[in-house]
């Protein structure tokens, strides 16, 4: 691993460990724990646990049992507060759900659907479910507003998410249609929803060109609108003002990636960034720089965090290491998360052999 930065491994080094998502932060709210998933074997998916760590990379304490989960995201795990974390009972069916655990006494509590974001500073989570009828093809094609007893206090589904939609004429029928990857925007008035057929075209990519955009609704379920179509990897700025997400482009002929904002009230486009290389991006606290990670690079087998600046266009790698492994299910991706205060860089390398979770620290 070559860095100019100090980096601290979170993990143990004893078997393949990640993080959730890039949008999830692992800290602790008020604390100096960190979350993750720890595989049971090198067999990567395979069963996985749910681990506590820290900021200091002390060893671990294992908080749940083992369950199937894929190399992507683990098995989720996510704070709910300082006392109480989440996590997915398992990845194969939508019906296996997730699960609320108290740290001190251990009484957990199972919930249905896929907790996809929990706001720690205003109590709300976002899940994701297959809706009221069960779509024939099992589809996850609505989102559940919820507090924080997991009580469900609003619902955006497909239905109401094409009507918002600019041309809801153009869209395939209503079973094809999906929701995924919700999040909140920083300040908590609303959040946005992928809304696609992406997961309906995967082994049918020759029917027809794919949509993807996001629908923005209030936090209580008002004011749900169309915000703008885009490539992958949407996000928040810091500010709450706009979301942003990497744009493919043609220049001279040859592809390229933009990253592009939105406004969250009206949906205008703006490009801030031109020829990006990478895949999750995320705005630093200052808003003036922007993380990513890229994968093979600089060549194959290896993968780098790099920073930009959003006025110059320059860029500053941060760290580069060894990794080979990026697939959905049986990989990892480097998934660079901020800390709390934005001081910090938590991410996946596989520079010891199998994937482990590091942190950068940036000041």
């Amino acid at each position: 691993m070559i860095s100019s930065y100090p980096i601290t491994r979170i993990s143990d080094g004893s078997a393949p460990s990640a993080l959730s998502y890039y949008d999830l932060c692992p800290e602790q709210p008020h604390g100096d724990k960190v979350l993750l998933s720890v595989w049971d074997e090198e067999r990567i998916p395979g069963t996985a646990r749910v681990a506590i760590g820290s900021r200091e990379g002390a060893p671990l304490e294992f908080l749940a049992g083992s369950a199937h989960a894929w190399g992507h995201t683990g098995r989720y795990p996510m704070w709910i507060d300082d006392e109480h974390i989440a996590y997915h009972l398992g990845v194969e069916s939508d019906a296996a759900g997730w699960c609320s655990r108290e740290l001190a006494s251990g009484l957990e509590r199972a919930h249905p659907g896929g907790l996809r974001q929990f706001d720690v500073q205003r109590r709300q989570g976002l899940v994701l479910l297959q809706g009221e009828e069960r779509n024939p093809y099992g589809y996850r094609q609505a989102v559940s507003i919820i507090d924080g007893d997991g009580r469900e206090v609003h619902r955006l589904d497909v239905g109401m998410a094409r009507e918002a939609h600019a041309d809801p004429d153009s869209l395939p029928a209503l079973e094809e249609l999906n929701m995924m990857n919700a999040k909140w925007a920083p300040d908590g008035s609303c959040f946005f929803v992928v809304f696609t057929d992406e997961v309906f075209l995967r082994d049918k990519r020759d029917l027809r060109p794919k949509f993807k955009c996001l629908i923005v609704a209030n936090a209580d379920g008002s004011h749900v609108r169309f915000l703008q179509d885009f490539t992958h990897h949407p996000h928040w700025s810091p500010d709450s003002s706009f979301a942003f997400a990497m744009m493919a482009v043609e220049r001279e002929g040859m592809p390229s990636q933009d990253v592009c904002a939105f406004d969250r009230e009206t949906g205008d486009s703006r490009t801030l960034l031109r020829d990006v290389a990478g895949v999750h991006p995320t705005i630093l606290p200052d808003g003036a720089h922007l993380i990513i990670d890229e994968f093979h690079a600089p060549e194959p087998g290896q993968a780098q965090i790099s920073k930009w600046n959003l006025e110059s266009g320059e860029r500053e790698v941060l760290v580069r290491f060894q990794h080979r492994d990026f697939g959905h299910a049986n990989g990892h991706h480097p998934h660079p998360v901020l800390s709390r205060d934005g001081t910090r860089i938590y991410f996946n390398a596989q520079d010891e052999g199998f994937c482990q979770v590091y942190a950068l620290d940036l000041e």
